[in-house]
C-alpha cells in the first residue's frame, strides 16, 4: 500500500514549513548545478580560443620574424625587385588568425577547409598583384 504524502508529513505548520525548505533546497541546489555546468562548458570553450589565438599570434610573429631576417640578408646582399618588401606584422597576424580560424571550424570538412585557405590564398595573390 502506497502513502500519500499528507499520510507521510503530518499537517502542522512546522512539517509544512520543513517540507517547503526542503523541497526549496532541492530546487535551488539543482539550479545552482545546471547554471555551474554551463557555466563550465563556456569557460572551456574560451579558454580553448584564447589559447588557439594566442599560439596563432606567436606562430604569425615568428614567422614575421623569419621572413624579416631572409629579406634582410637579400637586401643586404645587393638583392632589388618588389618581392623584398616588407609587411609589418599585423599582416601576418591578420593571416594566421584567418587560416586558424578557417581550419578550426567543426562545421565543415578537412576538405573544404583545405579549400577555403587556398583560395584565401588566391585571394591574397590577385590583390598583391595590382
Amino acid at each position: 500500500m502506497t502513502n500519500t504524502l499528507a499520510q507521510v508529513i503530518p499537517n502542522t505548520p512546522a512539517a509544512l514549513n520543513i517540507a517547503t525548505a526542503l523541497i526549496c533546497a532541492g530546487i535551488g541546489g539543482a539550479a545552482a548545478a545546471l547554471i555551474n555546468l554551463i557555466g563550465g562548458f563556456v569557460m572551456r570553450h574560451l579558454e580553448s580560443k584564447r589559447q588557439i589565438r594566442e599560439i596563432a599570434i606567436k606562430v604569425a610573429f615568428e614567422s614575421w620574424r623569419h621572413h624579416n631576417e631572409i629579406k634582410t640578408e637579400l637586401i643586404k646582399s645587393g638583392a632589388r625587385g618588389d618581392a623584398l618588401g616588407i609587411l609589418p606584422p599585423q599582416s601576418y597576424v591578420a593571416h594566421t588568425l584567418r587560416v586558424v580560424g578557417i581550419a578550426a571550424n567543426t562545421r565543415i570538412s578537412a576538405d573544404e577547409a583545405a579549400e577555403r585557405i587556398y583560395r584565401m590564398h588566391d585571394t591574397y595573390k590577385d590583390e598583391s598583384a595590382n
